[in-house]
């Protein structure tokens, strides 16, 4: 997972070069999340969940995991 993790990070940073990141660019951040959480990462994991509901407020998993984070922090 680290290793999917560096690249999806990589990948989240390019969608906050587009003019307009939407729902799709939220699909990158959940994915980047779910991989540091994952890797028991959770600061990055919040950090990526949180983008990825900031941009598809109906993406549910991405909710669930930031729900758990901030019932295990």
């Amino acid at each position: 997972f680290k290793l999917a993790a560096e690249y999806l990070e990589r990948a989240a940073d390019l969608c906050l070069d587009d003019d307009a990141p939407g729902r799709e660019d939220a699909r990158v951040f959940a994915r980047a999340g779910r991989a540091f959480y994952k890797l028991n990462d959770l600061e990055n994991a919040k950090k990526h969940l949180s983008s990825a509901v900031k941009l598809d407020p109906t993406n549910d998993a991405a909710h669930e995991m930031l729900s758990s984070i901030d019932n295990n922090l």
